[in-house]
C-alpha cells in the first residue's frame, strides 16, 4: 500500500519539481548574468574606438582659431605634416583659389606683390592645388590643412605660388620674376590692411620691429625653395587674437635671379 502511494507521488513531485524549475531557474540565472556584466568593462571594438575619434578630432579641429592654425602648420606646437587629399581639407579647391587671390590682391594694393591674380583681360590663369595636412604630435587629435595653390597665366609667362591657411592667412608667395622696387612687408602689417591680410577683427598686431641684422630665415613650406635667397626688410611682429597674445613672428621678403616672393613663420 505505501509503495503504491510513493509510486503515485513521485511522478507528481518531480513534475511539480520540474515546474518550478522551469519557472525559477532561468530568472536566477539571468540575475547573475546581469549582475556580471555589470560587474565587467568591455573595451569597444576597435573599429568603433577609430571611427569616433576621428570624428571627435575633425570636430576639434574645426574650432580651432585662425592663429592656432597658423602655430600649429609653422612648428610654434610640434606637428606631422602629411600630404592629403583635397577632399580631406575643409574648404573646396574652388573655395580655396577664391580666398587665396583675394588675399593676395591686398598685397598688391599695398605694393608688397607685384601681381593681381584676378582675373580680367589679358589676365587669365589656370591653377592647380596641393593640400597638406600638419596634425599635433602631442594628442594626434588637433589638424590644420594647408594649401598650396600654383597659378600659371595663360601665355605662359608669370607662375605663382601661394601657401596658405584655411582661413587665408598667407604664409607665403612667390612669382617667378622680380620686381623693381616693391614696398617693404611691414606696411601691410599696418593700419587696416593687417585685418584685411588675416580677416578678421580679431587678430591684431601689437608692434613692428626692424630685424635686418637677420641674415638667416628658418622658413620651410612645401614647394618652396629659398635655397640660395637674398633676403630683404625682414621685421618681427608680435601678434594677438582675441586680446590674448599669441606671439612673435617674422616676416619677410626675398628674391633670387628669377623670382621673388613674401612670406611669414613663427619667430618663437
Amino acid at each position: 500500500m505505501k509503495n503504491n502511494i510513493l509510486r503515485i507521488l513521485l511522478p507528481i513531485i518531480l513534475t511539480i519539481f520540474v515546474l518550478c524549475c522551469s519557472f525559477i531557474l532561468p530568472g536566477y540565472l539571468l540575475d547573475l548574468k546581469t549582475e556580471k556584466d555589470f560587474n565587467e568593462t568591455e573595451l569597444a571594438p576597435e573599429e568603433y574606438y577609430l571611427t569616433s575619434n576621428t570624428i571627435m578630432a575633425r570636430n576639434a579641429s574645426e574650432k580651432l582659431s585662425p592663429m592656432d592654425k597658423v602655430n600649429l602648420i609653422t612648428g610654434k606646437w610640434p606637428s606631422t605634416m602629411y600630404e592629403a587629399s583635397p577632399d580631406e581639407a575643409f574648404l573646396t579647391e574652388t573655395e580655396a583659389v577664391e580666398l587665396a587671390t583675394t588675399r593676395l590682391e591686398i598685397y598688391k594694393r599695398v605694393g608688397v606683390y607685384p601681381y593681381s591674380l584676378t582675373s580680367n583681360y589679358n589676365n587669365w590663369y589656370s591653377w592647380s592645388t596641393k593640400v597638406y595636412r600638419y596634425t599635433d604630435s602631442s594628442f594626434n587629435t588637433y589638424t590644420a590643412y594647408l594649401w598650396v595653390i600654383t597659378f600659371k597665366k595663360f601665355d605662359n609667362s608669370l607662375e605663382h605660388t601661394v601657401v596658405m591657411t584655411e582661413d587665408g592667412i598667407i604664409l607665403t608667395a612667390e612669382v617667378n620674376e622680380v620686381p623693381t622696387s616693391p614696398r617693404s612687408i611691414s606696411y601691410a602689417y599696418t593700419g587696416v590692411y593687417f585685418n584685411y591680410i588675416t580677416g578678421g577683427e580679431n587678430i591684431s598686431c601689437n608692434s613692428i620691429t626692424n630685424a635686418a641684422n637677420l641674415s638667416y630665415i628658418n622658413a620651410s613650406y612645401p614647394d618652396i625653395d629659398m635655397t640660395g635667397v637674398t633676403n630683404m626688410n625682414p621685421h618681427i611682429v608680435n601678434i594677438s587674437e582675441s586680446n590674448t597674445e599669441v606671439g612673435n613672428f617674422l616676416i619677410y621678403q626675398y628674391s633670387d635671379s628669377g623670382r621673388y616672393g613674401f612670406g611669414m613663420v613663427n619667430s618663437n
